[in-house]
């Protein structure tokens, strides 16, 4: 043990030294600018009971949450102070005359969405032999699920059809009549999407295992006949060869106005259904992605210019986000030809008025065959928007800002966030957010538009936090602007939210141009000097060795140390910031240094002096940090 704890420790460091390297070349990885810890984010947490349905962000009470259960609905308050979750058991008022009945009111919430309305909440329950639909309004005490006259059509249709637990639905309402989609994922009968309400339609009887992962809207304000929803699922591949991937994505098309078939031929299905492939991959590096994970939409005025932002995964567990436009979809679902068939005329590709006087020819087409022979690309024809080493498991996007950029936030496998800016050509991590201590599974996340708070639920536990945050990045305005970070600008005086500054502000996400900060009046050059940070003094036992640290931000940044007259030696990235280890004959001055994209700053400097005394402890002590440090590193490339 003593020749092990005298041993240099220069091995140690090199090893570290090489892992550390791995990381920063490694091709696949798009590194986060910032990583901000649990200790570092703005967070609120509530502990919620039971297991949770979904979360219902309002339009128009930022302060307040609805949860969903099985039985119940919880208000969540975020307010300062906060408040403990109140849980308020839902009452079905179709069987409260039946109450003290064990078998009266056994339903359990299976699809929950707030409605135009917002003050009213649309609920549909099952016990396992009977499906309810109703209205209820969150603020009543009790919560009573009441049935509504204008869903009265969804009521009745739906009423002998048992929903599947985490679905996906789009509620349709109109004065002529409100529709209701649901998915149906799985192998066996019924897998599909299904509308109820004045006209049931659903798919037709089929052997493939289809899991879907959302619908979209799509509604035509001059031509409301072609209003239509997407279906965007996985399909697994029946090809069994081995180079095959396990699943295919694919998109399907279904007008709104599709009343099926006529009477005994496609009567109640889908003769509007049309389907098409999903292309995500980069055909140069020939790395294809075909399982899709997820799902988002950011809607636009014109329907045209609606895109969809969706996430995959390969067998290799890397992830990858595409982006599509409708007009793409649409196009294909328009031109293409039908994979495999030979007859291609006669069928419609629009919506048609009334379906059930659709020719019996037209009904025969579709039954054979409604895949299209072409795939739908990626916006202008490109890869992939992102590809990273990551597994990610939920998207969400937020355009709200401004019309030339989207803020992408993906959840990772292990329980962080990342948060991605794009452009009209690239993906820009800003930053990794890591709201839990431990590792975790993220259900859901979600982002409410207005307050740029973002909802985080996990085994019982709902975090809120504040992504608009921008004093992390830094006190200079050349911080600020190397951020890139949409939500920030710089207002000559702080970071702060782009929607709170007023007057000059600067910001530059495409780039982030930190040179731009010159155009504000009395802006002179905050780079900070060695007078500006304060000097450590370290008394080093004579024969031992030490570690100096250097705290670290950026991670597109790179860091040196510096000694006295000597030039700059680069430091390592550590999960315990930026190390150099230095012998009791190293005497002086040390200072550690950032630069990116040529902004360069004083981060730590020290001063290091011999001391006398035994020197044992200290040689324990820095082996002991080393191997720590190692081991954390290790960690953090699993």
């Amino acid at each position: 043990m003593a020749n092990f704890l005298s041993a240099p420790y220069f091995h140690y460091f090199f090893v570290l030294w090489l892992l550390a390297s791995v990381i920063s070349v490694d091709p696949w990885t798009l590194l986060p600018r910032m990583t901000f810890t649990q200790e570092e984010l703005t967070l609120k947490s509530a502990t919620l009971p039971g297991e949770i349905r979904t979360v219902l962000l309002s339009r128009r009470d930022h302060s307040t949450l609805v949860a969903v259960g099985k039985r119940h609905l919880i208000s969540v308050s975020f307010q300062d102070p906060p408040k403990t979750p109140v849980e308020r058991k839902l009452l079905w008022a179709e069987c409260t005359d039946t109450a003290t009945s064990p078998s009266g009111c056994s339903y359990e919430v299976v699809l929950a969405q707030e409605r135009e309305n917002a003050s009213r909440v649309f609920l549909c329950g099952t016990d396992g032999a009977v499906t309810l639909c109703c209205d209820t309004k969150p603020s009543e005490v009790p919560p009573t699920c009441t049935p509504a006259d204008d869903l009265e059509s969804i009521r009745g249709s739906i009423r002998s059809f048992i929903l599947k637990d985490a679905e996906h639905s789009v509620l349709v309402e109109s004065a002529e009549g409100s529709s209701l989609y649901v998915t149906y994922s799985g192998s066996q009968e019924y897998v599909g999407v299904h509308k109820f309400g004045k006209n049931r339609v659903g798919p037709a009887n089929h052997d493939k295992e289809q899991h879907y992962l959302g619908l979209v809207m799509s509604k035509h304000r001059d031509e409301p006949l072609q209003d239509k929803v997407y279906a965007f699922y996985k399909e697994r591949n029946k090809d069994l060869n081995v180079f095959s991937s396990t699943w295919l994505p694919y998109v399907s098309q279904f007008c709104l106005a599709d009343m099926g078939g006529p009477k005994n031929n496609m009567q109640f299905t889908w003769t509007s259904q049309m389907s098409a492939r999903l292309l995500c991959g980069d055909t140069e590096s020939k790395k294809h992605f075909f399982e899709m994970v997820d799902i988002d939409t950011v809607h636009a005025e014109r329907w045209q210019d609606t895109r969809i932002y969706a996430l995959f995964k390969n067998e290799w567990n890397m992830s990858a986000v595409c982006v599509y436009s409708m007009q793409d979809i649409h196009d294909v679902f328009s031109n293409s030809l039908f994979k495999g068939s030979e007859n291609q005329h006669g069928r419609p590709r629009g919506c048609v008025s009334d379906s059930t006087r659709l020719p019996l020819a037209v009904l025969r087409m579709t039954q054979i065959n409604s895949e299209m022979e072409q795939w739908v690309r990626p916006v202008t024809k490109s890869g992939p928007l992102l590809i990273s080493h990551h597994v990610y498991t939920h998207i969400h996007a937020d355009a709200a800002l401004t019309k030339e950029h989207t803020l992408l936030f993906l959840s990772r496998y292990s329980g962080g966030v990342d948060k991605v800016v794009q452009n009209t050509s690239m993906a820009f991590i800003v930053a990794e957010y890591r709201p839990f201590t431990h590792r975790a599974h993220i259900d859901s996340i979600m982002l409410h538009p207005t307050t740029k708070n973002l909802y985080i639920s996990s085994s019982g536990q709902l975090i809120q936090m504040d992504v608009a945050d921008c004093t992390h990045y830094g006190n200079t305005c050349e911080d600020c602007v190397l951020a890139r970070d949409p939500y920030c600008s710089w207002d000559d005086n702080r970071c702060t939210a782009t929607t709170t500054t007023s007057g000059l502000v600067v910001q530059d996400v495409n780039s982030g141009n930190y040179h731009v900060c010159s155009s504000l009046p009395h802006h002179s050059s905050k780079v900070v000097d060695h007078s500006s940070v304060p000097e450590v003094a370290v008394a080093l036992p004579l024969g031992s060795q030490y570690f100096l640290r250097c705290p670290l931000g950026s991670r597109h940044a790179r860091y040196s140390w510096r000694h006295g007259g000597s030039g700059a030696t680069p430091c390592a990235w550590t999960p315990h910031g930026c190390l150099l280890l230095i012998d009791s004959n190293q005497e002086g001055e040390y200072t550690c240094e950032s630069e990116e994209k040529g902004y360069s700053r004083v981060l730590a400097r020290y001063a290091v002096r011999v001391a006398g005394g035994a020197t044992s402890a200290g040689r324990s002590a820095g082996l002991l940090f080393w191997l720590c440090a190692l081991a954390a590193l290790s960690c953090t490339i699993m």
